[in-house]
């Protein structure tokens, strides 16, 4: 029984290993990037084996296992490496970004995530037409823009007075851009939703997002927040792409993994797939004060709520 076991778990480590490593080959095909995603649950499978082969004394199982461990790891713990030490001068901007999934029609379900903590901007992706009709009843309280069924408010008593930043198709911009101004520092927010890398298609749609963000970005000075539903975990090979580009900070880091899908109602293992694609990436210069993750209502998603901190000493990105 013992050597079954043994051959069995070999079997799964090899195979965890080889997932492991077939996310460096990401820039040969999408379909190998979508391993990158999974780095949380390849560092869990690899820590349990490690405590297996201890166990059962076998010396390659605890290496495979180990080093399938140690991969992962790499990949995951800079999101726990602290930000830098904050400015004693800055103005904060708090932000909900949460996709309230196109069949969730529970409008009772979504406006909290309007009201907790009172944020300055809420981002809703794939909103549902009763969400929509919930929302627009809102308008004296917040500005209202919105592209599709993804829907971005700015809260009218913050004071930002956003301007729609006008794009013409052959940007490519998922997204909605607007900028406002904070202390006299212009700020160019960009609230984005590209599409899900469901086959070879879908991902280079996804990626071509991601360059056209990348260079709207480069052409508006200001201070710089991009948040919404990437479609893409921190590891995937766009989004690192995207980071080198564009010279933002994950506002992850130092707060950890916070994962947000899927969270479907109803289910009870879903969260054994769980991974972070909702984000918000900002320039240098700001700062993330507190962000978490919150439950997930009706949705498919986990809210992520953010509070930023803009060093107003610089208008630079």
């Amino acid at each position: 029984m013992k050597r079954f076991l043994i051959i069995f778990l070999t079997v799964v480590s090899l195979a965890l290993l080889c997932a492991s490593f077939l996310g460096f080959a990401s820039s040969a095909s999408w379909f190998f990037d979508l391993f990158n995603h999974f780095r949380v649950q390849f560092l869990v499978a690899g820590v349990l084996g490690l405590s297996l082969g201890l166990v059962l004394q076998s010396k390659p199982l605890t290496w495979i296992f180990a080093t399938t461990a140690l991969v992962n790891v790499l990949f995951i713990a800079p999101l726990f490496l602290p930000q830098p030490d904050q400015p004693k001068s800055s103005t904060g901007l708090s932000i909900v970004s949460y996709n309230t999934w196109i069949h969730n029609g529970h409008w009772a379900a979504v406006r909290p995530m309007l009201q907790a903590d009172d944020p300055d901007i809420v981002f809703l992706t794939e909103t549902h037409p009763n969400i929509q009709t919930g929302v627009h009843a809102l308008d004296s309280d917040f500005h209202i823009f919105q592209l599709g069924t993804d829907v971005l408010l700015v809260r009218r008593r913050a004071g930002l007075d956003p301007k729609l930043i006008q794009t013409s198709a052959d940007d490519g911009i998922a997204g909605i851009p607007v900028k406002f101004s904070v202390d006299g520092v212009e700020v160019i927010l960009l609230a984005v939703h590209p599409a899900a890398p469901l086959s070879s298609t879908f991902a280079a749609a996804r990626d071509q997002s991601f360059a056209a963000i990348a260079s709207f970005l480069a052409n508006h000075k200001g201070l710089k927040i991009v948040v919404g539903d990437f479609n893409a975990t921190p590891w995937s090979r766009p989004f690192r792409v995207l980071q080198e580009q564009t010279g933002l900070v994950n506002s992850q880091k130092g707060f950890g993994i916070q994962s947000t899908w899927p969270s479907y109602p109803g289910s009870k293992f879903n969260w054994l797939l769980r991974i972070p694609i909702d984000h918000c990436l900002h320039s240098p210069s700001v700062y993330t004060i507190d962000r978490r993750v919150g439950g997930s209502g009706s949705s498919n998603h986990n809210p992520i709520f953010i509070r930023l901190g803009l060093s107003t000493s610089t208008a630079a990105g």
